[in-house]
């Protein structure tokens, strides 16, 4: 129902693409007379502000383009439907790293609101008038570093190095125009996923699986005894010491506000 709510959440959808640009139909606020504009057969992000989200989710022409591409949010609920065109569930299975990770940072961020009557994570208003507390500018970044990590893991040499362009595409020398040719790509992908299902199954790998268990639960160890509550300690008392007992907001414009408790 809120205009400005539905705006800010479209342009964050396009954001958590990263490295990725939107390079497709975007409409922030789509007109609920425009509402046809769902069965548009290319990929699009569209917002609609309606009191009756039911109507909306419900209507013939939802209901078709669900079956070809389309999956809603609905901000009053929090409920995510995911469109039903055959083979798109099994596309999103997600990693298993990825998605404790996620889950993780979602705790953390219900959390922060929950300890928090006036947190900006309860109410999109206080967001906009106050802005964020330092943490949770600091989880909300996370999980958006944690998801442009896991696309940017899609894009192999091309990430790592800004010229690999040249090995994935073609230049027609009359226009200059470079056409990238996807299973170029994909093959070397493919030949290195090969590569790395043969190293896994090695007894080289099984060693080093089990040295990073042994150094984690050394890690943990240390962390339990003496040695790590001291450090703690001392970090804790060199940030004390430094900021003392204020905090910071971070403000919808991305000034800092500052208040003494």
């Amino acid at each position: 129902e809120n205009l400005q709510e539905i705006t800010a959440v479209s342009y964050a959808l396009v954001e958590l693409l990263k490295p990725f640009d939107w390079a497709s139909a975007f409409m922030p606020v789509l007109p609920k007379k425009m509402l046809d504009f769902v069965l548009c057969p290319v990929p699009f992000v569209a917002g609609i502000v309606t009191s009756n989200v039911k109507a909306i989710e419900n209507d013939y022409r939802t209901l078709m383009a669900m079956e070809s591409g389309l999956s809603i949010l609905n901000l009053k609920t929090n409920v995510l439907q995911i469109t039903s065109e055959k083979g798109v569930h099994k596309l999103l299975s997600v990693d298993p790293m990825l998605r404790e990770q996620l889950d993780s940072l979602s705790k953390r961020i219900n959390h922060l609101a929950e300890v928090s009557p006036d947190s900006a994570l309860r109410d999109f208003s206080t967001f906009i008038e106050k802005g964020l507390t330092p943490h949770e500018s600091l989880t909300l970044g996370s999980m958006s570093r944690v998801l442009e990590r896991y696309f940017t893991r899609f894009c192999g040499e091309l990430a790592a190095n800004s010229m690999a362009w040249k090995q994935y595409g073609t230049v027609k020398v009359s226009t200059g125009h470079y056409s990238f040719q996807p299973d170029w790509l994909i093959q070397t992908l493919q030949a290195e996923r090969d590569f790395q299902d043969a190293v896994i199954h090695t007894q080289l790998f099984s060693s080093y699986v089990h040295g990073q268990r042994q150094s984690q639960l050394e890690l943990d160890e240390l962390r339990k005894g003496e040695p790590g509550r001291f450090i703690a300690q001392w970090v804790y008392e060199k940030w004390y010491s430094k900021h003392g007992r204020k905090s910071h907001r971070i403000n919808a414009t991305g000034d800092n506000k500052i208040a003494a408790k």
